[in-house]
């Protein structure tokens, strides 16, 4: 297989993560660093990196406010994770050890806190080797709205595809045996949407609610006796809790597997060789936990989310971005192990995610969220009998395109798979950098260094 040097990699990799991210964030936080010339030499851009960098240290206490004890909003997947990956890329640069000190810290703490470790059990009552999620990202958990005389009239769960916690409903009498059942719902909005079904009749209400039920609906009841539902206001707020294994559990593991890997070539790192083993014991672990998920067709693998789960697209298959970051993390796991069964399954990940890209005409490329032809891109109706995750009976197709900031996933994994010869080619990569330059890149007047301008009509 093909190998390019981890050097020459590790300083793509800053260039891009640190160097014109945490620039240009300098400027905004009255920091030294943005001002230098095109033409100032390496080390000192390496140490004006660096010391932008240790002024962001310093000034959120060396990341301490990222040592989250749950990751139920994503925490620790979306913050944590980066913040750690982060110095990985320091000691890269800088060699300073005092980064691996700071990243150990931060990594026992995320494994001190993982269900199995913490005793946090999921919806199912399982103890299982991840970090569970709930808030936004889950269904909601039903709740039981009781009649005049307290006892269980109607049943009403959230089942919209994010942001249940954030769902209220309100019951109004109409008088003549009808009712209202009106849903609110602010999840990152300003001014929260409403859902009215007025006139409801409790033979009739399951039938007009729950038609065409999909994941753009907010709720679903059942009828639970012959009585109206009390009036009132009735917040569902309390929301599933399980591990989102297929997605959360590779971006969780990436910066571990990385160290592990720096520790097992890095002479200077020997002292953190246990460490580094368990740190890979650990995450085989998770992975172990998840494999059930992994399905191969025609062109590739790939994974669904844990079928039966209370993720709206339980399932369902994965989008390409979390492939993808399931790709760098198996490619990562078998770096640290040389268990051929990962190297394997990031070739078919990587068959799978290439086969989705469009090489256009004209040197630039694009690809959908969803795994082309799967049943989230195509959409489905009329599925009364077999309801998708025992839910939808319909969803309207999302064929969109992917977006850059999940791109950058795939990206990741484009070029790590290319480095070690599997699947993606050169050109595939030219094409990412083509499609960049021509449809995404917004061109300015004036010097590269004025990137780091705050002004967002003449910065990056």
């Amino acid at each position: 297989m093909r190998m390019k040097t981890r050097q020459g990699y590790a300083a793509i990799r800053l260039v891009l993560a640190n160097l014109i991210l945490l620039l240009c964030t300098a400027s905004t936080l009255n920091l030294q660093g943005c001002g230098h010339s095109p033409k100032t030499p390496k080390t000192t851009l390496i140490q004006e990196v660096k010391e932008v960098y240790d002024n962001l240290l310093k000034a959120t206490l060396l990341g301490r406010a990222l040592l989250y004890d749950d990751n139920l909003t994503g925490r620790i997947v979306w913050n944590e994770a980066q913040f750690m990956e982060s110095l990985l890329n320091m000691y890269e640069l800088t060699q300073d050890e005092r980064y691996i000190k700071i990243f150990v810290e931060h990594a026992e703490h995320v494994l001190q806190v993982r269900d199995d470790r913490a005793g946090r059990r999921d919806y199912a009552g399982r103890l299982r080797p991840g970090w569970q999620t709930g808030g936004y990202y889950t269904l909601g958990v039903p709740i039981v709205i009781p009649d005049e005389q307290g006892k269980p009239a109607l049943e009403v769960q959230g089942i919209h595809r994010a942001g249940n916690d954030r769902t209220v409903v309100e019951i109004v009498w109409e008088g003549c045996d009808r009712f209202s059942l009106i849903v609110l719902n602010d999840f990152r909005r300003t001014t929260p949407l409403v859902v009215r079904f007025d006139g409801l009749r409790l033979e009739e209400a399951e039938a007009v609610v729950n038609k065409g039920l999909s994941p753009a609906s907010w709720i679903r009841i059942r009828v639970l006796s012959g009585s109206l539902p009390q009036q009132g206001v009735y917040p569902l707020t309390e929301t599933y809790r399980m591990v989102l294994h297929e997605l959360h559990t590779p971006i969780i593991g990436i910066p571990f597997l990385r160290f592990a890997d720096l520790v097992f070539h890095d002479p200077a790192l020997d002292e953190y060789q246990p460490l580094a083993q368990w740190y890979v014991q650990a995450f085989e672990e998770s992975f172990q936990d998840y494999q059930s998920s992994w399905r191969e067709d025609e062109v590739g693998g790939y994974f669904v989310f844990e079928p039966g789960g209370k993720f709206w697209a339980s399932g369902l298959p994965v989008p390409y971005n979390a492939l993808s970051a399931n790709g760098v993390f198996l490619l990562y796991l078998w770096r640290v192990t040389g268990k051929v069964e990962y190297i394997e399954k990031t070739a078919a990940l990587a068959r799978k995610i290439r086969a989705g890209i469009t090489f256009l005409s004209d040197g630039t490329m694009t690809m959908p969220y969803w795994v082309r032809d799967s049943l989230p891109y195509t959409g489905w109706k009329g599925l009364l009998d077999n309801p998708v995750n025992g839910l939808y009976n319909e969803s309207e197709p999302d064929p969109a395109t992917e977006d850059i900031s999940h791109f950058s996933l795939t990206l990741r994994f484009m070029v790590e798979a290319w480095q070690e010869g599997l699947v993606f080619q050169e050109d595939d990569l030219r094409a990412v950098a083509q499609t960049f330059t021509s449809k995404i890149w917004r061109p300015f007047r004036g010097d590269a260094y004025q990137l780091c301008d705050p002004d967002w009509r003449r910065g990056f």
